[in-house]
């Protein structure tokens, strides 16, 4: 779920691989969180690199012996909605290969069910490198709810990885949509 950033800050698949086992390993340390962390930098790192999904598919299916084939009703079926990497990373897997764009792939990880913010993060993780960004209305909503110094430290890490935003990702009717969703929940917090 915290592996991510890794992706985007070293240059070579070989040192983001090397750099997701060391800090997996400080509050991960066994042979499964340690190939989930291999498989989310890995695929976040081909991803921002421009690689096809079926690449990003083969990466994963050299790397691990994750069931990535399955849809995400066999693979609830199979884990139920346990908060263990055997269970979020396939259904993570899941929702970005079958998702659309950034917006498509997060709610289709929270809808598969299970540890849905570990699901919808490493999802989400692998969908912002793969299209470009989160898209803006995503971005100014999510800030506007972290605390000064949180909000400090993701803008700077966007700023040093330049990390984009993906503006024209969404119609407006989509955005629209979301917004109007998003509306009450701003007035509640």
């Amino acid at each position: 779920m915290r592996i991510s950033p890794v992706a985007w800050a070293f240059n070579t698949l070989e040192e983001t691989l090397a750099e997701a086992v060391r800090s997996a390993v400080c509050t991960h340390d066994n042979p499964d969180s340690r190939e989930a962390a291999l498989v989310i930098a890995g695929a976040t790192y081909l991803a921002r690199k421009g690689q096809s999904k079926e690449d990003i598919r083969e990466f994963v299916q050299n790397e691990s012996d994750y069931d990535y084939q399955s849809d995400a009703r066999s693979l609830r079926a199979e884990y139920g909605s346990v908060a263990h990497c055997r269970a979020s990373v396939p259904l993570a897997l899941r929702a970005f290969y079958d998702g659309s764009d950034y917006e498509d792939v997060v709610r289709k990880a929270v809808h598969f069910g299970g540890d849905t913010d570990t699901n919808a993060a490493m999802a989400g993780a692998m969908a912002e490198a793969f299209y470009g960004g989160v898209p803006v209305f995503i971005v100014e909503e999510t800030l506007a709810r972290l605390d000064e110094p949180m909000r400090d430290v993701v803008m700077r890490f966007r700023s040093r990885y330049e990390l984009g935003q993906a503006q024209n990702q969404v119609s407006d009717h989509v955005r629209y949509s979301a917004l109007s969703r998003i509306s009450p929940l701003r007035s509640s917090s």
